[in-house]
């Protein structure tokens, strides 16, 4: 039986997105700490001021990390293939 493989890397991106309510920050802590429990390394892209500010608020930047958090999507993908790199 063939099953699909996990990515080593996920990015999500939140462009356009500047605010998120509290539910949605749980959610959103619930998500990240399913995907890390599964190896998946975590990146969030597009991330503004304000909600970079949630996210500390939240405590998610503590539990991702910051060098995870980055404010456009070039410096995502950047970070992303040199993880992927450092897995070979």
């Amino acid at each position: 039986m063939w099953y699909p493989a996990f990515p080593e890397v996920l990015i999500i991106r939140f462009a356009c997105i500047s605010y998120i309510e509290e539910y949605d920050l749980f959610l959103l802590t619930e998500i990240l700490c399913q995907l890390q429990k599964n190896g998946i390394y975590v990146i969030l892209s597009d991330v503004g001021k304000s909600f970079l500010f949630q996210l500390n608020e939240f405590g998610i930047e503590q539990k991702l990390s910051t060098n995870k958090i980055f404010s456009n999507y070039d410096d995502a993908m950047i970070h992303a293939s040199e993880i992927l790199h450092v897995c070979e």
